[in-house]
């Protein structure tokens, strides 16, 4: 959660190059969520070091989506389709038909879908990729999904689908599973089957979690 200051100093929206090698050494310094001091009896948050900051950028639609669905149910609505800024949050049917729903091609330019499912039970459903916020320079690509190992952008995907019951599990996981890669998503999926996932690799090959049928029906 606190990083927000690499974020910044990537700005991919505005960028046309990377930024310089020693920025993103020093910028890196105030990425470290240890350095949070959070005192739940007194609700207070404070930042040990300066220049640090936190944001929500993993996780706050997803978040949203639940709380809206929350709403929805307190007044008796049942089934319902939240679309949260491109996250989803799926209960119900829509009339006698299950909701649909579709993983964009990542390499198609007028975003075309590379498959189409419908949803079996209520879950979130949340999409990282690389293909949304981007800039390209000299014939590399730099999305805003930033390895905070590194401070560069992840490697090694385009496109990461998580689904699970809770949406906000699912908006945090897709970030978390784009940067890991197909193999460290498959352990944890095997940890916490409540997880599911499709991830499309740099290479085009579509990985799939073993359990994803318990949440949808590829159409």
């Amino acid at each position: 959660m606190t990083f927000k200051p690499i974020g910044r100093l990537w700005n991919v929206k505005e960028r046309t190059s990377p930024p310089p090698p020693d920025s993103i050494r020093a910028t890196l310094k105030h990425v470290d969520y240890t350095q949070i001091e959070l005192d739940t009896l007194q609700n207070t948050l404070f930042l040990k070091k300066q220049g640090m900051e936190i944001g929500f950028g993993g996780i706050a639609k997803g978040y949203a989506a639940f709380r809206a669905g929350e709403v929805l149910e307190k007044y008796g609505i049942a089934d319902y389709i939240i679309n949260a800024g491109g996250d989803l949050y799926v209960k119900g049917k829509k009339g006698d038909r299950r909701w649909t729903s579709e993983i964009k091609d990542p390499d198609s330019k007028q975003k075309k879908p590379l498959l189409a499912f419908s949803v079996i039970k209520a879950c979130g459903i949340a999409t990282s990729g690389d293909y949304e916020s981007f800039f390209v320079h000299e014939g590399t690509r730099y999305h805003h999904i930033i390895d905070l190992s590194t401070g560069y952008p992840a490697r090694g995907a385009k496109s990461v689908t998580v689904f699970s019951e809770d949406p906000s599990k699912a908006d945090a996981y897709a970030t978390a599973f784009f940067i890991l890669g197909h193999e460290h998503a498959l352990r944890i999926v095997e940890q916490n089957p409540s997880l599911a996932f499709i991830l499309i690799d740099d290479k085009d090959t579509i990985h799939k979690s073993p359990n994803i049928d318990e949440f949808i029906e590829e159409l």
